[in-house]
């Protein structure tokens, strides 16, 4: 018995012993870890940090499921219609209110609520943020950032539906994309402002995200400013639709030149805004 106990035992020392003592090696260079695809975008490990939870919250929560299921319902009925008159002649101007309506409407849907939202949908574990070592400008950089690359990501999907159902010019196509683009770019800024603003950490009985008098506010600040950045666009196709009507503002280059004008100052306006509501987020915590 004791032999074959000694026998198994130095064969198992033969197998897994250690005949040189563990040693740890403590490098002596500057920690650098490896830099991710947000890093080279040009944020921060914090910020890159904020936007990953931020993808994983709008992904898993049940009341935000919401807001996915709004760009299907926009672009069903106009697809739908779409559909139902390709057999037949399809009216200009109703086939581009149709494309208008897929190319503009989701992603600037979702650009106006998610922006609302980012600040809110923290909730109680808002506490997180105010602990962290972030800098205002560093909060509204992720959440505008999260905001603008979810509306964009809608709108690749919305218009790739609207190309397939209406086979619209390519000119056509690029003023849809490049004004899609404009709103998210605007709505997302003017939003997340107001969300910060006034944003409502409530998660009993539901989540709120924003308290009821600024998401109205926001509506309507939203739609202003959009009707703003489309307007050029209202002479143009009213020569389109009138022959002959205001001829001198028939250029559609034109248009999108003023349009990108009014969409680039507000954007710079509101991101600012933005920035000193989240400064004074972050003071009231601090107090």
């Amino acid at each position: 018995m004791l032999f074959r106990s000694f026998y198994l035992a130095t064969s198992l020392n033969r197998r897994y012993g250690l005949y040189e003592p563990p040693a740890i090696t403590v490098s002596r260079g500057v920690y650098a870890p490896k830099t991710g695809l947000l890093g080279r975008l040009g944020f921060s490990s914090t910020e890159g940090a904020l936007i990953r939870k931020d993808l994983k919250a709008f992904t898993r929560r049940r009341e935000l499921m919401f807001v996915f299921i709004i760009p299907i319902v926009v672009i069903l009925a106009p697809v739908m219609q779409g559909l139902g008159q390709m057999g037949g002649p399809v009216l200009a101007e109703a086939s581009l209110f149709l494309v208008a309506t897929v190319f503009l409407f989701p992603s600037a849907i979702m650009a106006t609520m998610l922006g609302s939202f980012m600040i809110g949908e923290e909730g109680m574990t808002i506490w997180r943020i105010y602990s962290s070592p972030i800098s205002p400008k560093s909060l509204v950089k992720s959440k505008y950032f999260f905001v603008v690359i979810f509306s964009l990501a809608v709108l690749a999907v919305t218009g790739t539906v609207g190309y397939i159902a209406f086979h619209p010019s390519p000119r056509a196509l690029f003023v849809a994309l490049l004004e899609s683009v404009l709103l998210v770019f605007a709505l997302g800024s003017i939003s997340l402002s107001n969300g910060t603003k006034g944003a409502d950490f409530t998660e009993v009985p539901r989540p709120r995200m924003i308290r009821t008098r600024w998401s109205f506010l926001n509506l309507i600040v939203c739609f202003l400013v959009a009707t703003a950045i489309l307007a050029p666009f209202v002479p143009y196709l009213l020569s389109s639709f009138i022959p002959g009507l205001a001829q001198p503002f028939m250029d559609l280059y034109v248009a999108v030149i003023l349009s990108s004008i009014i969409a680039t100052v507000t954007t710079f306006i509101f991101y600012r805004i933005s920035v000193e509501n989240a400064e004074e987020l972050l003071r009231k915590a601090e107090t």
